[in-house]
């Protein structure tokens, strides 16, 4: 999926820009990612012989701040969903859903690693404070997990920002 971002025309000569780094392993590339605001239209990606629905009003990055404004991304009844503004502040928060996320998605990445990967994903993610070194509160739960047809308990993915230590405390249970 690749996406087109136009800069308006009264923006030209602005330098506001994140970069997108791509690293080869042998040399890197930096591309300049500039600000935008879109409106999405109903819309469909096709990975891995499955179709899956993408519905969004709105997406708009600035270097401040990043709106997604009730995104979805449906096959059947798996989704996975975001919604919010994220900015420096602590109050602003950006949600993310997993609803009976299938892990088998991920195994055209992980085949290339030697891994099959099976089990369903539940859980959710709330992140705040883009600027000062991204907040991050979660939990997931993973069951019917193999992992080259091996079976692994039911997990629990838990994370939580330390405010006193300034970091993200992350805990895997059984």
């Amino acid at each position: 999926l690749l996406l087109g971002i136009d800069r308006d025309k009264q923006d030209e000569n602005r330098e506001d820009y994140h970069t997108i780094v791509k690293f080869d392993g042998e040399s890197i590339e930096e591309y300049p990612l500039p600000e935008f605001e879109r409106y999405i239209s109903p819309s469909y990606i096709d990975y891995d012989d499955r179709r899956w629905d993408l519905l969004a009003q709105q997406l708009v990055y600035r270097q401040s701040s990043i709106l997604v404004d009730e995104m979805l991304l449906r096959n059947g009844s798996h989704y996975i969903s975001a919604d919010g503004l994220l900015t420096a502040s602590e109050t602003d928060t950006m949600s993310v859903r997993l609803h009976d996320i299938r892990l088998d998605v991920l195994q055209p990445l992980v085949d290339k690693l030697g891994y099959s990967v099976a089990g369903n994903i539940n859980g959710y993610a709330n992140l705040m404070a883009l600027n000062n070194g991204i907040r991050l509160n979660a939990e997931a739960w993973i069951d019917s997990v193999k992992v080259n047809e091996y079976e692994v308990a039911p997990l629990k993915f838990e994370s939580q920002w330390n405010t006193r230590k300034q970091r993200v405390v992350f805990t895997l249970k059984k």
